[in-house]
């Protein structure tokens, strides 16, 4: 048996953390969005900007420079994506200004200026129907309460202003006299419209209050009966002659308000979760009473109308910094049901070449901010690996899939790092690696170990087989690499291991008892994490249910789990992200499973806050990392359920190099060896040298060098990959190299 590095800690996170410190740090990760990605030969703008599912798209001026940033609420992870306009010629993601904004924004959001200050206020979805944030802004975004919820005059009495979680309310100023009102469906019957009036002009002569009475329960004369199916001037009873006819569901109706004709009265465009069109109905009454008399499903016109396999909404913004406002229209849901919608292209655009009071729109295509994004549809599962052996770290990035014509499947994306081992640069080479579309799989996910214990890292792969919606199996694929090179699969040698479990939970492989084994974390729906003992014979029997005290939690459910050394220590961190959005770092959990710690938290650095905040990355979201500026500190990927990714660097506290303690040096070169196939090793003191690979398992004792002097070493035989390289002096103190072979 080869004996790995640590004894406890052997595992293959170790190694390949790539770390060489032994200081013992708090943990700090920055957000970065400089690294170049490219594909097909063209650079994307956003490249780590986090893709989009069930964007609702809102402007604002986030910065106090007089121009509107893009604001973004994502139904589907229940995150907000903040984007600075840069001199009204291009956007720019900033997720510092994502932390200023409240954390209970749920469903939906709607940003209005209800008090007229020239600020807008946030709108959004509470447990009793509707909350409202005041913009209190002075430079940086700040909010306080001011109706929680929002009450409105009801026939007899002032009520809670209900708003069914599913729906978007229009807030817009109906009657044009300056405050604002609102328009939502009747909670309980669903098939007609409430209006709420503001009466803060009428009562105060100023728009600064919220004072909501209900002044019709039918507005605009007419009601939903079913998709397509709307009754004017009766009910849906009196059309279809039933009492049945009448509309059979109650929620997920979205309305946007605006005036698409130049008659200073609002129409709307209005989406229903059960149905495919956004369905446009032009008010042919007044200002004051809305009239609608027929409706139109081919909006805006045949050509380019607007149609989602369900719950198809209408955002109303100037995107384009040209004056005008443009229409985005989005899927409004919370889960891609049956697999329906193509989330990969689901922001679609109509740029106005008209007004803001009666728009001419023109189709400009069906990933707007997508296609400058990485983004791979939905929950994108990332994993670095040296794919060509060539020292830097590629990435890998797979998905649940996307419509690829009647099919939905994932497949691998493979960037290869063009750049170098201290300035990456990722392109896209690959959209197929090792044909993984031959198998027809959603949810794929890798995870790079070594599962047959031949001290080659292997890869192992979950993924749900076509129609099937709940289980997912995980497979085994050898590898079978050879001399120069790191890394050779196979597809067809691939083998099914004997554990299948839930499409909803998360698996992790990790040697938890020391027997070189891989043992499985499983985080569950819960929010509990199972261990899966692997009893040596590949055969995985629980051993907890709830592993380092992490039991059922509904605020942090199907928590996604990592390992790795993130400060140089060579010991484990346990990384979990969960449905919170905040991600928890547990430091050395191997040598405190029956006493864990508190985790860290509060691990994301925010410039505009100076100062480290706790992570927002959404609903559910994997981690994946490398070293990717050669700092000997692991950079971290978060790839996240709206099928884009974020990239964080690390700048957690490291000692000196070379210094833990024990002021033993040591100086290898050349470094990386390339043609040069002899290596060179001096140290300050006499020490014994061993080499490891990537997986911390020990290839060779290199034997003793002495003070100053100069030992040759052959590595012809080693393939091209990383290595490191350990020296221990007379004291028992160790001090590590990274060794890159070419």
């Amino acid at each position: 048996m080869v004996k790995t590095l640590g004894g406890k800690f052997g595992i293959a996170a170790v190694i390949l953390s790539f770390f060489i410190l032994k200081g013992h740090s708090q943990f700090s990760f920055e957000p970065d969005t400089s690294i170049p990605v490219s594909i097909d030969g063209n650079q994307l703008d956003l490249p780590w900007a986090g893709g989009l599912n069930s964007g609702q798209y809102q402007v604002m001026d986030l910065n106090n420079d007089n121009r509107d940033d893009l604001v973004i609420f994502d139904r589907t992870s229940g995150k907000i994506l903040t984007y600075i306009n840069i001199e009204n010629n291009r956007y720019e993601y900033d997720s510092d200004y994502e932390h200023f904004f409240p954390e209970d924004v749920s469903n939906w959001m709607v940003l209005a200026d209800y008090d007229c200050d020239g600020k807008k206020d946030i709108f959004t979805n509470a447990l009793l129907g509707m909350k409202i944030y005041r913009n209190v802004s002075d430079d940086l975004p700040a909010w306080e309460v001011v109706a929680d919820p929002l009450f409105t005059q009801g026939s007899s009495s002032r009520i809670n202003l209900q708003v069914n979680e599913s729906d978007i309310p229009a807030i817009n100023d109906l009657d044009g006299d300056g405050d604002l009102d609102i328009l939502v469906f009747n909670f309980f019957a669903g098939g007609t419209i409430d209006h709420h009036l503001n009466r803060s002009m009428e009562k105060y002569g100023i728009c600064d209050s919220l004072d909501f009475q209900r002044v019709d329960r039918n507005w605009g004369r007419f009601a939903e009966c079913n998709c397509g199916d709307y009754a004017f001037g009766e009910t849906c009873a009196e059309k279809n002659g039933s009492r049945a006819a009448r509309v059979n569901h109650a929620g997920g109706k979205a309305l946007l308000a605006f005036d698409n004709d130049g008659d200073e009265d609002k129409d709307i465009l209005f989406g229903d979760e059960e149905c495919t069109d956004l369905v446009y109905f032009e008010n042919h009454g007044t200002a004051d009473a809305a009239l609608m008399l027929d409706f139109n499903d081919n909006y805006p016109n045949t050509q380019d109308r607007i149609s989602f396999p369900f719950f198809p909404a209408g955002y109303y913004e100037d995107v384009n910094f040209d004056g005008v406002k443009d229409l985005i229209v989005a899927p409004n849901t919370a889960d891609n049901l049956g697999d329906l919608i193509n989330f990969k292209n689901s922001s679609w655009l109509y740029l106005n070449s008209g007004s803001d009071s009666n728009p001419q729109f023109t189709f400009a295509g069906n990933d707007f901010i997508q296609n400058e994004s990485l983004d791979l549809g939905e929950n994108a599962y990332p994993l670095f690996l040296d794919f060509d052996s060539d020292g830097d770290s590629d990435l890998i990035l797979s998905s649940k899939g996307f419509t690829r014509g009647d099919d939905f499947f994932a497949t691998l994306f493979l960037f290869e790092n063009v750049g170098n081992v201290t300035a990456p640069s990722f392109a896209l080479i690959d959209e197929d690696y090792l044909n993984f579309s031959s198998l027809k799989l959603k949810n794929l996910q890798l995870f790079l170990a070594d599962y047959d214990l031949d001290n080659q890292p292997d890869i192992i792969y979950t993924g749900s087989a076509e129609g099937d919606n709940l289980t997912k199996d995980v497979f085994f694929l050898p590898n079978n690499a050879t001399g120069q090179n790191a890394f050779s699969f196979d597809l067809n040698q691939a083998q099914k291991i004997a554990f299948s479990t839930s499409n909803k939970d998360n698996l992790f492989f990790i040697d938890i008892d020391g027997d070189r084994y891989l043992d499985i974390l499983l985080g569950k729906p819960t929010g509990a994490i199972v261990y899966y003992r692997n009893n040596a014979s590949n055969e995985f029997v629980v051993e907890n249910e709830t592993f380092f005290n992490i039991g059922n939690d509904i605020f942090k459910r199907t928590p996604s789990i990592n390992a790795f050394d993130l400060n140089g220590d060579n010991r484990l961190e346990l990384i979990i992200t969960n449905g919170s959005g905040k991600i928890n770092i547990y430091e050395d959990f191997l040598n405190n499973i029956d006493n864990p710690s508190a985790p860290f938290e509060s691990v994301v650095v925010n410039k505009l806050k100076e100062s480290t905040v706790a992570s927002r990355f959404g609903r559910q979201s994997w981690t994946g990392f490398a070293d990717l500026n050669n700092d000997r500190l692991p950079e971290m990927i978060v790839g996240n359920v709206q099928g884009g990714v974020q990239l964080l660097l690390n700048k957690s506290q490291k000692k000196t190099d070379g210094d833990n303690g024990s002021n033993l040096t040591l100086v290898v070169y050349p470094n990386p060896v390339t043609d040069e196939k002899t290596l060179k090793i001096e140290s300050n003191q006499p020490a014994e040298l061993t080499l490891f690979n990537v997986l911390g398992q020990k290839i060779s004792d290199l034997g003793a060098v002495n003070t100053n002097q100069i030992l040759p070493v052959d590595i012809s035989t080693l393939p091209n990959g990383l290595y490191l390289l350990m020296a221990k002096n007379t004291s028992g103190k160790n001090t590590e190299r990274l060794l890159i072979q070419k």
